[in-house]
């Protein structure tokens, strides 16, 4: 963000993970503008962790100063979203089907509407110059396995 922070909101807590500091260790997986993984050092292989709850939780990095500072929460727990960085200093979070937005300066979300479908993992979202977000792609879990979704969408940032 243009103050040189970086939002760091929800994933996933498995086997008592978390996002701040060493509280359990764990493994998580949060979405960011970028994205970031950490780990428990190998102690607890994913393959072993039965537990993965979503989170809605949000942190800002500064990493000036190496420190984290808990903020608002968004308004659901998400594991599979993604973050993207408006030209006014603003992160939309699109995860399932709502679309949300942080501001920096007064450190509150704000919801901007749902998509048409929920594009489960691995989509792509970008944003356009007319103030627009493309989603497209994705992959939903089947009872047979993943499927990859071939659906596109745009969004438009009120």
């Amino acid at each position: 963000m243009a103050n040189g922070k970086v939002l760091v909101t929800g994933g996933e807590w498995v086997h008592g993970g978390f996002l701040q500091g060493d509280k359990g260790g764990g493994l998580y997986t949060a979405g960011s503008v970028g994205t970031g993984t950490g780990n428990d050092g190998g102690k607890h292989p994913r393959i072993h962790m039965p537990i993965i709850i979503p989170m809605e939780d949000v942190e800002l990095y500064n990493p000036e100063s190496g420190t984290w500072q808990s903020t608002n929460k968004m308004s659901e727990a998400r594991r599979y979203h993604t973050a993207i960085l408006t030209p006014e200093d603003k992160v939309v979070v699109i995860g399932s089907i709502q679309v949300e937005t942080f501001s920096p300066n007064t450190q509150t979300w704000s919801s901007l509407g749902d998509l048409t479908r929920n594009y489960g993992e691995s989509y792509t979202a970008t944003f356009l110059a007319n103030n627009k977000i493309l989603i497209t792609g994705g992959r939903i879990e089947t009872e047979n396995g993943y499927r990859g979704l071939d659906k596109t969408e745009i969004f438009a940032i009120n």
